[in-house]
């Protein structure tokens, strides 16, 4: 039998080079191409805390300003102005010579006050508010239809 020396075959060090450089700029590309969606993915998230957040702050004014004492929500400025409703009733005297400084008003449940006893809110800030249509009959915060809360006499 006879050996024949079979030619030793490989890669030359231009070939090698040129797969590393190949192999490199596919790195490079699918790097960038996962880095774009990684930004877009962030961008999102971030777009979709925004408008939960937006969605919270319409949804808290919308509660607030239903509250609002009628005729006071208005805008000063860049901000939206209101006096809110602490406790409601209905008055059962008619309210004449233009003053609300003492009438008859049907029951109802004023915070910090306790039942069945009279109430003295005067250097309180409270106010009692009577028929406002429109903010002229709210703003200033002047009788005719406006006046503070001294005291409550539980009949």
């Amino acid at each position: 039998m006879v050996l024949v020396a079979s030619k030793q075959r490989g890669f030359t060090l231009v070939e090698l080079v040129t797969v590393i450089v190949l192999l490199g700029i596919v790195a490079l590309a699918s790097t960038q191409f996962i880095g774009q969606g990684m930004n877009i993915f962030v961008d999102t998230s971030r777009r979709d805390s925004l408008q939960q957040e937006g969605r919270f702050v319409v949804e808290r004014i919308t509660r607030e300003v239903r509250n609002a004492l009628p005729g006071s929500v208005r805008t000063s400025g860049d901000c939206l102005e209101f006096i809110p409703v602490v406790a409601g009733s209905g008055h059962i005297d008619t309210i004449s010579g233009g003053s609300i400084a003492s009438f008859r008003a049907a029951n109802f449940s004023f915070p910090n006050c306790a039942s069945g006893s009279n109430c003295d809110f005067s250097g309180q800030g409270y106010r009692v508010a009577v028929y406002t249509v429109d903010s002229a009959s709210v703003y200033p915060l002047a009788p005719p239809q406006i006046a503070d809360l001294d005291s409550i006499a539980r009949c």
